[in-house]
């Protein structure tokens, strides 16, 4: 019951994931403004459809229970006859194939979008150099955030063709379902190391690692009540210094600000 209650919310996320792909793309103001209470709530709703589902399901009479046989490899069925012919492999393989198209469809519009929007921004990069560069921009985030997700559903869907083709077909064919169960679980996270510098540098923080103290300098217009000059128009006259502030950023782990301002 609670490993099909594990198996079923996975699944529905796999959806949901590719639906926020698909409006981070389509809809990214909406997307940006969402509440969080509002993303909680939907992952929620997944967890409850599972526990619906199983609930539905598991107290029926064609349904046949699974269970972990070391010796085999892997996990074996009380009948497996009966697990092919009344029902509940025709169910499990329906809603896999259900759970896959609709990934699918979100994942090639989102792409179709990203395809389009480096196009416009192309044929825009003449008359506004700034906004292609933006465009680039958040087309190249976009696209560092999809790869990873249907990579992940690359797997899954290798994934339910083995578990379809290998069950019950000797132990080293439920050796690799049990294989490719733990690869699913590892190459979320492994992706997102891969391609999320944030995730990244956090994890890296996490070990131990820091950042190389590094100092920027960036001058910005200020009032002109600050009395303090800096280094840049030291040397000019008090009628040829322009107005500016100097922002020194000590950033290292634990990102120290220090603001002097200029006139």
């Amino acid at each position: 019951l609670w490993l099909d209650f594990g198996w079923f919310s996975m699944c529905f996320h796999y959806p949901v994931i590719a639906w926020s792909r698909f409006t981070a793309i389509r809809f990214p103001n909406t997307f940006r403004t969402q509440p969080r209470a509002l993303s909680y709530a939907i992952c929620g709703g997944c967890y409850l459809a599972a526990l619906v589902q199983v609930l539905a399901t598991h107290f029926q009479p064609w349904y046949v229970t699974f269970y972990f046989e070391p010796s085999n490899y892997g996990m074996l069925s009380e009948n497996f006859e009966k697990y092919l012919t009344e029902g509940q492999s025709l169910f499990f393989c329906t809603f896999h194939i259900v759970m896959m198209l609709i990934p699918f469809f979100f994942y090639s519009w989102a792409i179709v979008l990203l395809l389009r929007k480096k196009k416009r921004g192309f044929l825009d990069r003449g008359t506004s150099t700034s906004f292609y560069k933006q465009s680039a921009a958040h087309t190249r985030v976009e696209a560092r955030l999809i790869i990873p997700c249907i990579c992940n559903t690359i797997v899954f869907v290798v994934g339910q063709v083995v578990i379809t083709v290998g069950t019950g077909e000797g132990k080293w064919a439920t050796w690799s379902v049990l294989l490719l169960f733990s690869a699913n679980s590892a190459v979320n996270p492994i992706l997102l190391l891969t391609f999320s510098a944030i995730i990244r540098r956090k994890f890296l923080h996490f070990l131990g690692f820091r950042p190389p103290f590094s100092t920027k300098y960036l001058s910005v217009p200020v009032y002109r009540n600050s009395t303090t000059p800096s280094p840049q128009s030291e040397h000019l006259s008090p009628r040829h210094r322009p107005v500016e502030t100097e922002t020194r950023l000590l950033s290292r782990s634990n990102s120290l600000v220090h603001f002097s301002t200029a006139v």
